[in-house]
Formats: structure tokens, C-alpha cells, sequence
């Protein structure tokens, strides 16, 4: 991926050195993906939650969660670090968007685990006939423990 980066920035010769440039571009990049790290794993789990039965499974689809949640993830971070580096976008502003990130990954992860609290809750005062299973119980468990 750095490759194809350094291609790209030399193809264009966006900067008279690329390869500042791109050193640049990653590091901006890398702080807004740990900026945003809590979404992507609200994300998993809110899938892992939701739709435990098709998570539980195992398949080759549920790898696309994680793929579509790390996209998700650092697409807008390489936008913000050329918008930062072209000049577009001041270093103050993607800073207040790392923090404003972050801030948003951070209730989203509240709000997945205040939801997991509150079913395994659910689950421990007694289940009802056909809304009861192993692997259910096996899952909200699971995130509830990964989670704290």
C-alpha cells in the first residue's frame, strides 16, 4: 500500500519531494486511524451483536465487516491527511476532525456496549420461550467481556 502511495505522489509530482510527502501522508493517516480504532471495533461488535447467528457461523462474508469497517476507518483519514498536506485543509481543522472522530467512535462505543449490558441483563433474568440461545448468550457474553 506505502508503494502504491509513493507511485502515485511521484506519478503526479505533487511535491518536490514525494517521499517527505508521503512520510507525511502516513503519519497523518496512522493518527487518525487510531483516532477512529473504537468505531471500527464498535462496528464488529455491533455486527457480533445484531447478527450473532450469521456472525457466529464463521463465514468468508463476515470478513467483510472488518474490511468495510477498516475502509470506513481510513479512507477519510488519507482524505484529511492530503487535504492537510495540499494545503486545503489547515492542520488546526484536521486536528478538530481527529478530535471530533474520535469523540463520535467513542459514543458509538458506549452506546454497542450499554446494548450488550442491557441484553445480557435480558438474557440473566430469564428467557423467553423461542428468543433464548447458547449461542446468543455465548455472544453477548463475549462482548461484554472483550468490550470491558
Amino acid at each position: 500500500m506505502i508503494f502504491l502511495i509513493f507511485l502515485l505522489l511521484c506519478y503526479y509530482y505533487i511535491s518536490a519531494d514525494p517521499i517527505m510527502y508521503t512520510c507525511d501522508l502516513i503519519k497523518l493517516t496512522v493518527l487518525g486511524y487510531y483516532c477512529s480504532l473504537m468505531g471500527s471495533f464498535a462496528i464488529d461488535r455491533y455486527f457480533a451483536t445484531h447478527y450473532w447467528r450469521w456472525y457466529e457461523r464463521g463465514s468468508l462474508s463476515t470478513l467483510l465487516v472488518l474490511a468495510g469497517a477498516e475502509s470506513a476507518m481510513i479512507l477519510p483519514n488519507v482524505l484529511v491527511g492530503v487535504l492537510n498536506l495540499e494545503g486545503t485543509l489547515y492542520f488546526n481543522y484536521s486536528l478538530f476532525l481527529f478530535m471530533l472522530l474520535q469523540s463520535q467512535n467513542t459514543q458509538a462505543f458506549i452506546r454497542t456496549y450499554r446494548i450488550n449490558v442491557r441484553l445480557r441483563q435480558e438474557i440473566a433474568r430469564g428467557a423467553s420461550v423461542g428468543s433464548y440461545s447458547i449461542s446468543k448468550t455465548f455472544q453477548v457474553n463475549e462482548n461484554v467481556v472483550v468490550m470491558e
